[in-house]
């Protein structure tokens, strides 16, 4: 990674012992994929979720969910080194072919139910099956799991996010207030974690009513292109149940409402900030920090900085070139 993009210290000592720890054990040369460090074993996981969205521009999600596939497997520049597999959610209408594709390049595919409820109407046609995202929480055999959204790309390594203290599990708090919001729905579990960035659009020009109940905190709405969890059944099950009540939330942004109901600040479960040097949003034009390790961004679009440009067009001409078996 060049130095532009090289990222914050976010450790702890104790992040630091455990780091040199592994260093020593498996040695310098933990890059090789042949290592020990690159086992089906590992707690932690990256992953992306591709539908069967079929609009104009489903060709270059595809190839988004390809170069992304590229980067966290194979990119020098920006490939796991702490073992981490790299997931692709697919629903049942993604062509054969596709996931053939995705394979090749080493993804894990997971082909998914699609969480659906009439009541559920997206703003946009691409969103219709992104309630399959809820899925995540069903791998409880990861510990912690970043997703990104399709249209991302790496600038850097994300490995150390998972050693951020804001990914660290966090105790449920306990019910002070309005017992009865809860009846009737499944208990939350008693530990989580769920951490992101802000919303600065959203926040900006989408603000709760006035004695609206329960959305969002005003300035605290978390973008759910960009998350770090961890993986319970009973979070599911809990996310499930809220969509079983029709109309309770506004779902025009589907999961990413819903994940701000659950997890809004002055709840049970409020949501955590890693920052914007993990990750930023480049729509509309919104900046984005000089260090920042990936971006929420559209490869065939361009940004003000021409270096980024120049990088992403180089990462996705690595892509292509790269054989396949």
């Amino acid at each position: 990674m060049i130095a532009m993009w090289k990222g914050k210290p976010r450790f702890t000592i104790l992040d630091l012992a455990a780091l040199l720890s592994v260093f020593f054990v498996l040695g310098a040369d933990s890059s090789d994929p042949a290592s020990p460090c690159f086992t089906p074993t590992s707690k932690y996981a990256y992953a992306t979720i591709l539908t069967g969205y079929n609009g104009t521009d489903s060709e270059k999600y595809f190839t988004a969910v390809r170069i992304l596939a590229y980067q966290f497997i194979h990119d020098p520049h920006t490939q796991a080194q702490n073992g981490a597999r790299f997931i692709v959610l697919v629903t049942d209408s993604v062509p054969q072919e596709n996931i053939h594709i995705l394979k090749q390049y080493g993804a894990e595919i997971l082909i998914v139910e699609q969480i659906m409820r009439e009541w559920i109407h997206p703003q946009w046609a691409r969103w219709n099956d992104i309630m399959a995202k809820l899925n995540l929480w069903t791998l409880v055999d990861y510990e912690k799991i970043v997703f990104v959204d399709a249209d991302t790309v790496l600038l850097g390594r994300l490995d150390d996010i998972f050693l951020d203290p804001a990914t660290a599990l966090q105790q449920t708090s306990p019910s002070i207030s309005e017992p009865q919001e809860d009846d009737g729905l499944p208990p939350l579990p008693e530990k989580y974690m769920i951490a992101g960035i802000h919303d600065r659009w959203i926040e900006q020009n989408k603000k709760p009513e006035p004695g609206e109940k329960g959305f969002y905190v005003v300035n605290n709405y978390i973008n759910a292109g960009f998350l770090v969890l961890s993986p319970s059944q009973e979070m599911f099950k809990y996310y499930l149940a809220l969509l079983d009540i029709p109309n309770k939330i506004d779902l025009t942004y589907p999961e990413q409402n819903l994940l701000n109901y659950v997890h809004r600040i002055d709840g049970r479960m409020p949501w955590k900030d890693v920052g914007v040097h993990w990750n930023s949003i480049t729509a509309l034009g919104q900046s984005f920090p000089p260090d920042v390790r990936s971006l929420h961004h559209k490869w065939w679009s361009t940004v003000a900085n021409q270096t980024v440009n120049d990088y992403i067009a180089g990462a996705v001409e690595r892509m292509r070139k790269h054989p396949l078996p």
